[in-house]
């Protein structure tokens, strides 16, 4: 079917369309919308008169609740009091309050005082049983509807407690207000419609209103609509029915006007969709007709040189000029793929779904020497294989092991997905990566990794070698730490006994040169221990576990006293959390830190430091501050390196080695240790340790 007739077959659906849509629009929407908005609005009154009427309850709830909680009314009830008779319960009382009834009442429901305007409104008392009547231990009120003699009324009954609100209860208060007069005129003042209230009986019909809520609508007559609001006593029980008249006349304005317009719109429509149809034909499908003719012959000639030429100077003529555009676009795109393929660093190819290739770069063909000549557009993946494999030495004379590669290559080639593949070609090595296509071919990445891998195994045979160098000097280190002990401590003790032995036949020259033999062959033992301290690092006593850092620190301190006695120190410690470590190794670092802390005061300053902790990710960063001389920036990164000093000996001991130990050990833990720190203003060591989740054994 043309596109000329399609469009006359839709416009004439359409305008069907459009009648059907304005019949069903008026009979299911608009008409059922307007009653059920005419139905709201009636039960939106209806529901704001129930409102006021809850409202009444409230309010003589509230004033009843105020008199039953009188320590006097309490009283009143017991002795018959003659002097709260005078004073509260005056003949204006009912018209005070606003009340048709009230009733002070005992636990028998005898009344000790009651009024009721007009009389046969309410009985005095209340028989035995009486929902209204409160009993000794009741301590909620019953408010709602009763119905009496003299109509519907309002009643709220309260127990008659004590001030505080005391129970057993000593009787029941009764106030009450009848549904006529001035509440009636309020209620149609609230909904500006005429109301009236008729009491009812169980056998009345309206006591049946079927709505929600006891609402119920007469039908629609004329230019009014009945509706009915069913009110409830306490027992649940029918006791009137409100009646209203409603007018209809907006809402049937409303709905005239409604169809008036819906039939106007689809007239409109109707037109313009019949207009639009001429113009389409004679604008649109006639030039398209010719483009799609012309479209079509090209795609027989195959000719992607050959171009529309259709000048015109509307979207039509766009159209064809885009064409001829996108045409030259592919043919330029066409050219710049060959070129960009030719560019790719590693060997590229595209097979189609049969595994024919369908083009391929130059490092592809030249991968393989002498199979450049097969490798054109149409060769078949498994002969390309199959002649690769034919072309290694060590396995083309078992033709068993040939097609067993042949088969993994294929599979593997076949169902592609992403990972990596290792593929030995002779005398090289091809790493293979590729995916399939969307419509059904698989694209590949051959990257030759043949020198990557010969590189990679001479940097893992270098670190081996590293690694056992690195062993020789740990051991080295250790020996040597062990051998050269012994003779600086003989160097020592012989030095001293010689002082001892002859100090007093030498000169003061000859004794200082014995002191500073002595003092350098401790010099040398203490850095000889750093220095067997810091080669023993990686050579833990035990694995690490999960350590309480806060009884470390304890231990630390505890082994310092003396010297923190001395300084008059002050050191606070934060609560400190479970980390991972070695016991002795943390117990090292804590030692060195807090020591650095206690060494480099300032002369006459209390010496201040405080050790912290918190969160970061897995790990925790602890802190160790200081109020001392601190360390100019330009040797932050210097002071963790072995034998490193920015102090003479003479000012401040120590051998230059506790920071490179220190941070010899948090790296063994996987952490990492830095510094912040101004010259003269104090310094704080940061370091950073994994974070322990088990449960810590005594350290």
């Amino acid at each position: 079917m043309s596109l000329e007739k399609r469009l006359a077959l839709m416009v004439t659906i359409t305008a069907a369309g459009l009648a059907l849509a304005f019949v069903l629009v008026m009979a299911l929407i608009v008409r059922p919308g307007l009653k059920a908005a005419e139905e709201q609005d009636v039960h939106r009154n209806l529901r704001r008169i129930t409102e006021t009427v809850r409202r009444e309850s409230e309010a003589l709830r509230t004033t009843s609740a105020d008199w039953a909680a009188w320590d006097d009314t309490y009283a009143f009830v017991l002795d018959g009091n003659e002097q709260f008779r005078t004073v509260n319960l005056t003949p204006k009382l009912l018209d005070t309050l606003q009340l048709h009834h009230m009733a002070i009442l005992g636990l028998d429901g005898t009344a000790v005082w009651s009024r009721t305007e007009p009389p046969e409104a309410m009985a005095e008392g209340l028989a035995p049983g009486d929902p209204l009547l409160r009993g000794p231990n009741d301590r909620e009120p019953v408010v709602g509807l009763i119905a009496t003699p003299g109509g519907p009324m309002v009643v709220s009954s309260h127990p008659i407690l004590t001030s505080l609100g005391e129970t057993p209860s000593r009787g029941t208060l009764v106030m009450g207000r009848l549904l006529e007069g001035a509440v009636l005129e309020r209620l149609a003042d609230l909904v500006q419609l005429d109301i009236e209230l008729s009491p009812t009986t169980a056998d009345d019909p309206m006591t049946s209103l079927a709505l929600a809520d006891g609402l119920a609508l007469g039908p629609a007559e004329g230019d009014n609509r009945a509706a009915h609001l069913r009110l409830d006593d306490i027992g649940g029980r029918p006791v009137a029915v409100l009646r209203a008249e409603i007018p209809r006349t907006l809402i049937q304005s409303v709905a005239d006007d409604a169809e008036t317009a819906l039939a106007l719109a689809a007239s409109a429509s109707l037109a313009m969709l019949a207009l639009m149809l001429l113009a389409v034909r004679f604008g649109v499908t006639r030039p398209l007709a010719r483009l799609t003719r012309q479209v079509a012959a090209l795609r027989a000639s195959g000719d992607l040189g050959r171009r529309l030429n259709i000048a015109r100077r509307d979207e039509v003529g766009e159209l064809a000029a885009a064409f001829d555009t996108v045409l030259d676009e592919v043919e330029r795109a066409r050219s710049q793929l060959l070129d960009g393929i030719e560019s790719i660093g590693d060997a590229f190819a595209l097979w189609d779904s049969e595994d024919r290739l369908v083009l391929c770069n130059g490092k592809y063909r030249a991968m393989v020497p002498g199979l450049a000549e097969s490798v054109t557009p149409g060769a078949r993946f498994p002969d390309l294989v199959r002649d690769v494999l034919r072309l290694d030495p060590d396995g083309a004379s078992d033709r068993q092991a040939v097609e067993r590669r042949l088969a993994d290559r294929l599979g593997a080639h076949r169902n592609p997905d992403g990972r990596p593949l290792d593929w030995e070609l002779p005398g090289r090595s091809v790493e293979i990566r590729e995916r399939r296509t969307t419509d059904g071919g698989v694209v590949g990445i051959y990257i030759d990794v043949t020198e990557s891998r010969r590189v990679a195994q001479e940097l893992r045979r270098m670190v081996r070698e590293l690694e056992r160098s690195n062993e020789d000097l740990e051991q080295f280190a250790f020996a040597a730490s062990h051998d050269l002990q012994e003779p600086l401590r003989m160097i020592a003790i012989y030095v001293q006994l010689l002082e001892r032995r002859y100090g007093e036949k030498l000169d003061d020259t000859a004794r200082d040169y014995l002191h500073f033999a002595v003092e350098g062959a401790t010099r040398i033992q203490g850095q000889i221990a750093d220095l067997l301290a810091y080669s023993l690092v990686d050579r833990a006593a035990e694995p690490p576990r999960a350590v309480d850092s806060r009884q470390v620190v304890g231990r630390v301190i505890e082994a310092a006293r003396e010297t923190i006695e001395e300084s008059g120190a002050r050191i606070e410690v934060d609560p400190l959390p479970l980390v991972w470590a070695e016991p002795s190794q943390l117990e090292l670092l804590f030692r060195h830190l807090l020591g650095n802390a206690l060494l480099y005061r300032r002369p006459g300053v209390r010496p201040e430091i405080r050790v912290t902790a918190q969160r970061s990710g897995h790990d925790r960063v602890f802190a160790v501050s200081d109020n001392g001389i601190g360390i100019d920036s330009d040797y932050h990164e210097r002071i963790f390196m072995i034998f490193q000093r920015l102090h003479t000996r003479d000012r401040f001991a120590g051998s230059g080695m506790g920071l490179a130990i220190c941070k010899r050990i948090v790296e063994r833990h996987g952490g990492r240790i830095w510094i912040e720190s101004q010259s003269g203003r104090g310094a704080t060591f940061f370091f950073t340790l994994p974070e322990a989740v088990e449960a810590a054994a005594p350290t």
